[in-house]
């Protein structure tokens, strides 16, 4: 707040002037409306799409941790390079991604033992009611060495979630439906989505999907090289990977 009670004012970008003709919806799927931190998702969006530098590119020095478990992971905990998706189950650019841009990935990065995808939970509640649920029902699922099994099933449901959907995961996946049901039916605070959105946000992330692009310098840590948000191209993905995989270690 300044001296005379006015709000400072924020730079912007130049993208900014294209979202005054043009709506952006192809990227990502943000929390409620078009509030400040909402608007400059959409503006980084514009930036990518007009070749101007991002500034969520500039990371400050940020280490996060993962479990090395196994129950989240895609690929070698020993990757010198993770991947963090903060992903919304209900949300159809996450879907997307889950669908097109992934299988890529994991054959050109994960499955050579470059990258290791870490996958991290971000729900979107205000606006995807099954979100949570979806969340809790791949935890349970990892808690039974079926995490991987349920989320390609999510993954293929995409959006059209619904509690009969969410219901049918279990037992197509193999787990014990006993275990699985009683799990699914304890209280948030037992998820590990609760923290991990808390996470999301403190990295500046609003929207999903959202990523971390780091390298694993010391066990279960990840010293953060860049961050995105939206559904990119394999290209440019892999672009990213390919600069964390030559870049020298600190």
């Amino acid at each position: 707040m300044a001296a005379d009670g006015s709000r400072p004012s924020r730079v912007r970008s130049p993208a900014i002037a294209a979202l005054t003709a043009v709506s952006v919806f192809g990227a990502g799927y943000a929390v409620g409306g078009l509030d400040d931190r909402a608007l400059e998702q959409r503006v980084r969006t514009v930036e990518a799409r007009l070749g101007i530098v991002s500034p969520m590119a500039a990371v400050a020095a940020e280490t996060i941790g993962f479990d090395q478990d196994g129950t989240h992971l895609i690929g070698s905990a020993d990757a010198r390079v993770a991947l963090v998706l903060y992903t919304d189950f209900q949300c159809p650019y996450c879907a997307a991604f889950h669908r097109t841009v992934l299988p890529e990935l994991r054959k050109s990065y994960v499955e050579t033992g470059e990258v290791v995808l870490v996958v991290k939970h971000f729900p979107l509640v205000s606006i995807h009611p099954f979100a949570e649920s979806a969340a809790a029902a791949v935890e349970c699922a990892g808690r039974q060495g079926r995490f991987r099994d349920v989320f390609g099933l999510l993954s293929d449901e995409g959006a059209a979630l619904s509690p009969e959907v969410i219901g049918s995961l279990g037992p197509r996946a193999g787990v014990d439906v006993g275990q699985w049901t009683t799990c699914r039916a304890g209280g948030a605070e037992s998820f590990r989505f609760v923290r991990e959105a808390d996470e999301a946000k403190g990295l500046g992330f609003s929207a999903t999907p959202a990523f971390v692009l780091g390298r694993t310098s010391q066990p279960g840590k990840i010293d953060v090289l860049e961050k995105w948000t939206g559904n990119r191209a394999v290209s440019d993905v892999a672009a990213r990977i390919d600069a964390a995989l030559k870049r020298r270690p600190n």
